[in-house]
């Protein structure tokens, strides 16, 4: 049975190898685990967070998604897309200049079995302008190579090219992001989406983390009629001994400290 919990993020040191690279996919990320019941579909009417963006072909329905133990299973009957909304439905997107565009781009990654294309929803103006998804022409397409070709769904671009020439047209160098995912035309299972140092991973449910248990050193307690020594006679006791010789007194001993974890 799933069950809904708060997501939990966790240090990766090194990512894992991914089908779709991307330049920033070997360098350190955080994990999010999005377990399957957080994914809306596309009749819920949501846009922000992750939901099934692709409507059936009677415009009142969706084509399906569904879980699988390796991931979220898209396409097998019929074209689908999976996508984290950054705004609610009908806000304008995020600001976010072409060079920073470009580099959570290069970053991203896609951890699929099957053909998936990458895509990125925006807006060419604040007022909601000039709206398309850009995607890459190639299913699974290395997003940190510059030289790949793009294509756009909506009012933009005209013609393909790279994602540097389709930005050239971008006015003040800024676009409106809404949101990022992938597009699916045959059967495929998503595993991970990594996108601005955090991959998503799809799971059944999150990850049970439990607090490490602390074991406080036993402390001995004295027994009745054990008395502790009288500061008199630890006075005492060290001027008798100040003139005592130190022969049998132990070396000093000399040693490196071990470390363990």
């Amino acid at each position: 049975m799933r069950t809904r919990s708060m997501k939990r993020a966790v240090s990766l040191i090194a990512a894992a190898a991914l089908v779709v690279a991307g330049a920033g996919a070997a360098s350190a990320a955080t994990i999010e685990e999005v377990p399957f019941d957080e994914i809306k579909d596309f009749g819920d009417d949501v846009y922000k967070g992750w939901h099934q963006e692709h409507e059936g072909p009677n415009a009142d329905d969706s084509y399906e998604w569904s879980d699988s133990p390796e991931g979220v299973r898209l396409g097998f009957n019929g074209p689908a897309q999976l996508l984290n909304g950054l705004v609610e439905t009908g806000a304008p997107g995020i600001e976010t200049t072409v060079d920073e565009l470009t580099d959570l781009v290069q970053g991203a990654s896609v951890d699929v079995d099957g053909a998936v294309w990458f895509q990125i929803g925006m807006f060419q103006t604040e007022n909601r302008g000039g709206w398309t998804t850009l995607r890459p022409v190639e299913a699974n397409a290395d997003l940190s190579n510059e030289e790949i070709l793009w294509t756009g769904t909506g009012d933009w671009p005209e013609t393909n090219g790279t994602l540097s020439e389709l930005l050239d047209d971008v006015e003040d160098d800024v676009v409106y992001l809404t949101g990022f995912g992938v597009h699916a035309e045959n059967d495929a299972v998503v595993s991970a989406i990594t996108w601005g140092g955090t991959t998503y991973q799809f799971v059944e449910e999150l990850t049970q983390v439990e607090d490490p248990e602390i074991e406080e050193p036993d402390v001995e307690e004295p027994e009745d009629g054990d008395q502790e020594p009288d500061a008199g006679d630890e006075e005492k006791d060290a001027d008798d001994d100040s003139g005592a010789a130190t022969d049998d007194a132990p070396a000093p001993v000399k040693a490196t400290p071990s470390y363990a974890g």
